[in-house]
């Protein structure tokens, strides 16, 4: 697999989803970067699940994308929305943070 820059970006993407553990932080960060070996390790299993991802799609009956450089940016434009949607408040459903709606003057109380 050629790996361009989108094809680049995701498999980065992904090692540093892998470096730390679901609800670690800091302190598991480093522990992943200075542990001998991890980094290595870490980058072949990343680039293995991408290179197979990319496959699927490229399989996939009804993909309209050719290249891997094309579906690794397709992945991550999505995964750029989905961090955009996570990360915005809800103002037009008048929700913020979970916290008490927003009055919506265009709507009836």
């Amino acid at each position: 697999m050629i790996q361009g820059p989108n094809v680049k970006k995701l498999i980065i993407y992904k090692m540093s989803r892998d470096m730390v553990p679901d609800g670690g932080g800091f302190q598991d960060a480093i522990k992943s970067l200075i542990t001998p070996g991890n980094i290595g390790k870490v980058a072949k299993e990343a680039t293995k699940w991408v290179e197979e991802v990319i496959q699927l799609v490229k399989t996939a009956p009804d993909n309209p994308h050719k290249t891997d450089e094309e579906i690794a940016g397709v992945i991550l434009d999505k995964i750029e929305e989905k961090k955009d949607a996570l990360h915005k408040p809800d103002i037009i459903n008048g929700k913020r943070n979970g916290r008490k709606p927003f009055l919506n003057p265009t709507q009836p109380n």
